[in-house]
This record gives C-alpha cells, sequence and structure tokens, in this order.
C-alpha cells in the first residue's frame, strides 16, 4: 500500500501518525503530479490528499475512512477503545474536530492570504470549539483516558493549526484558559511519533506561511512553549 500525503495538511498529517504508531508497511509520497492536478485526480477523483493506494489498485480517499480501514486492518496496537462508550465519544470528538474546530480556523488561512477576516472574532470561534473538546475529553494522559486514541491523532494537527494561525494572524490563543487541553498538549508535544509528525506539518506551513510574505518567526515555539506552560502548572 502506498498513502499520497503533503506535509502540512493536518488530515495527511493523521494517517502517518497512524501509520508510525502501527509500523505500517505503507510507503509515504506525494501526490503524483501534485494536488488537484488531472494526473492525480486520474488516480484520486477528489484530488486531495490523503488518499490510500490500496495493493489492488483501488484507491481510498478522505483520512477518517482511512484511519478506520487500517485499524479494521490492523488492531495491534489498538486506537480504538474496546468500550462502545468510549469509542462513541472518540468518534464524536473526530467529529468536532473536522466539523467545528478545523472549520473554525479556515478563516485564518483566508487571512494570511489578505481576506477581510477579523482574527479576535476568528479565534472566538476556535476557543468555543476547544470548549467542546474539552468537555467531552476525560481525565487522563490522553483525551480518552490513558490510552492513545485515534481521537489524539486527529485533534493533534488540528490543534496545531489553531495555535500556529492565530499566532501568525496577531491573535494567539491562550492555552492556559482550557488546562485539561493545555495538558494534553504537553503529552502530545512529548510523544515521539505524534511530535514527529506535527514537525513535519509545522516545516510545511512555514514555507507556505513564508511563501506568503508572512513572519514565521511569530510560530516559533508552537510546539515547546505551550507544553512547557502545561508541564509548569
Amino acid at each position: 500500500m502506498k498513502l499520497y500525503s503533503s506535509s502540512f495538511s493536518p488530515y495527511a498529517a493523521r494517517v502517518r501518525a497512524q501509520i508510525r504508531l502501527k509500523n505500517l508497511p505503507i510507503a509515504i509520497e506525494p501526490p503524483p503530479g501534485g494536488l488537484r492536478t488531472a494526473e492525480y485526480r486520474a488516480v484520486n477523483p477528489t484530488g486531495k490528499v490523503p488518499a490510500l493506494l490500496l495493493d489492488d489498485g483501488r484507491v481510498l480517499p478522505e483520512s477518517v475512512a482511512i484511519l478506520e480501514y487500517l485499524e479494521d486492518l490492523h488492531v495491534e496496537p489498538e486506537l480504538r477503545p474496546r468500550d462502545p462508550h468510549q469509542r462513541g465519544h472518540m468518534r464524536a470528538l473526530i467529529q468536532i474536530a473536522d466539523h467545528v474546530l478545523g472549520p473554525a480556523t479556515f478563516p485564518l488561512f483566508g487571512a494570511l492570504r489578505g481576506a477581510p477576516v477579523d482574527p479576535p472574532t476568528a479565534r472566538t470561534h476556535i476557543e468555543s470549539a476547544l470548549g467542546q473538546v474539552a468537555a467531552f475529553a476525560g481525565d487522563g494522559r490522553w483525551l480518552l483516558g490513558d490510552d492513545l486514541t485515534l481521537a489524539d491523532v486527529v485533534l493533534a494537527p488540528t490543534l496545531y493549526y489553531a495555535l500556529a494561525l492565530t499566532r501568525l494572524t496577531g491573535a494567539p490563543l491562550d492555552l492556559a484558559a482550557h488546562p485539561r487541553l493545555a495538558r494534553w498538549w504537553h503529552a502530545v508535544c512529548d510523544h515521539p511519533v505524534l511530535r514527529g509528525t506535527l514537525d513535519e506539518v509545522d516545516v510545511g506551513f512555514r514555507a507556505f506561511a513564508a511563501g506568503l510574505g508572512h513572519d514565521v518567526a511569530k510560530i516559533d515555539g508552537v510546539l515547546d512553549a505551550h507544553a512547557a506552560a502545561a508541564n509548569d502548572g
């Protein structure tokens, strides 16, 4: 199998993290021809990443579908809770990430390109979404307790963008206002696989933002400063 990915896509990052956590023999490559090109659409009609090229030549798009497929195919180590209630909460958190928190960051991508967006207003929407995440999170090291799950894998790159985008657009998010999530972010930044994957996202996003003329030094410490502050508490 082969995963078509790009470095700073939060959706591709979650699948790369899962592949590494499970130590799966899946090659990770950029989309042939580039995103949304005719060459790539001939392989994956959505033109987006991630996409999983299966051994029989079929292609599976959409990150959550790929995550679930790989969990079904390679159970160990388990990244889905066995308890049905916990598994339901995991899927709810993934939905919040994809339909509430992620979309709350989208206007700030527009702001990077000069769109008339008010960053403090966007930050308010992000903070509201983080409140929803915190409301459904458990009390352990990870979002659903002491075991890493797909909820953590999905939320980590999404929260990276919430932190980086609010900093870059001049309305930095104060993660200390969400102490449960601040502690979780420390665990994420301290985890070798999750941190390594987020480092890739960070490098890719910095290149993208710098290409638009932004001062990427503003996001220095996104993967360190918040973790240290959480640890101090």
